[in-house]
């Protein structure tokens, strides 16, 4: 299967086994509605019917308090977006794009690399690793909530880092600016 879309619909957690179980893979998979969480569907059931080489995981809208992306797929295309409860995302490989916009409590991203990031209205904290390993060509930090950005030395350093190195940064929307 190229792509399945199942946001905003609340879907019983053995529909998933019935895909594995028929050996169904999915290089696009879309999901996520309110009340869906670690409890309801696990993130290794989403893993095991995505395609090794699936291209995008987007998963949105839930309750997920922590997410760790499948290890044994490397998706390319991974999008967070607007998990409000979410406080923390590890990613064990390379992406070409990670988007956990609108993710207000997370805190704390692991990733070796990702071209492209989307951290706007999180409250992921100032990194080094920023415009370097996070977003080392794209990196798109609207509205941030962290309280580090709000110190004028961390701006310096996130200019000072980001401005020479990568072609596109956005932080606009920031009262620090």
């Amino acid at each position: 299967l190229i792509r399945l879309d199942i946001t905003n619909l609340s879907v019983p957690p053995s529909f998933f086994g019935l895909l594995s179980g028929n050996n169904v893979t999915i290089q696009q998979l879309l999901v996520g509605w309110p009340g869906m969480s670690e409890e309801t569907v696990a993130m290794e059931t989403l893993c095991s019917v995505l395609a090794p080489a699936a291209s995008h995981l987007h998963i949105t809208n839930t309750n997920y308090r922590s997410i760790r992306a499948c290890q044994a797929a490397r998706v390319e295309l991974l999008e967070f977006k607007d998990n409000t409860q979410l406080q923390a995302l590890s990613v064990p490989f390379e992406a070409h794009l990670v988007n956990v916009s609108g993710c207000v409590n997370l805190r704390e991203l692991t990733l070796p690399r990702a071209r492209v990031l989307d951290i706007s209205n999180t409250r992921v904290p100032f990194s080094d690793r920023l415009c370097r390993s996070y977003g080392s060509e794209m990196l798109l930090a609207r509205n941030l909530l962290c309280s580090t950005f709000r110190n004028a030395s961390t701006a310096t350093r996130l200019f000072a880092t980001c401005l020479p190195s990568i072609r596109v940064l956005d932080v606009s929307s920031n009262a620090w600016l």
